[in-house]
């Protein structure tokens, strides 16, 4: 497994969580993937690990939503860089444009079946581990 192939996805929903997980097993990318269910999850995690290659970020969460830990990520000179996609059931254009305005990197609405779930989990790993360039991603990187 290439260990810069790192994924963490922020959802308070743990059977969305797994359905992400489930459907990244049947991905042709060899990834790490980490299930956090809220943005204090997120930045206590980020404390102890390596930075991940692409954070999926959900915009609907008690206390902390989306777009406050979008926000927060993006004004902290230590996580500014982390590319962020917010994958989120809203198709709210003032959403898109917030997310977009505040610094993410990418919107997806979710799936609505399993099959298509599948399918944008490998496209996104096949942009974001195969296409892009980003700073977990560079040789020597060790953010």
């Amino acid at each position: 497994m290439n260990s810069k192939n790192r994924i963490v996805i922020v959802d308070d929903d743990p059977d969305y969580i797994y359905l992400v997980e489930h459907s990244m097993a049947n991905s042709t990318f060899a990834c790490q993937l980490s299930g956090l269910q809220s943005g204090t999850e997120l930045f206590n995690w980020l404390a102890v690990h390596q930075q991940p290659s692409v954070i999926l970020l959900d915009i609907n969460m008690p206390g902390t939503n989306g777009f406050q830990v979008l926000e927060a990520l993006k004004t902290s000179e230590k996580y500014k860089t982390i590319p962020v996609v917010m994958l989120t059931v809203s198709s709210y254009k003032p959403d898109v444009s917030r997310a977009y305005q505040i610094g993410a990197n990418g919107f997806i609405i979710k799936p609505s079946s399993f099959e298509r779930l599948t399918n944008h989990m490998e496209l996104l790993c096949q942009f974001w581990f195969d296409i892009a360039s980003t700073p977990s991603s560079i040789k020597g990187y060790h953010g």
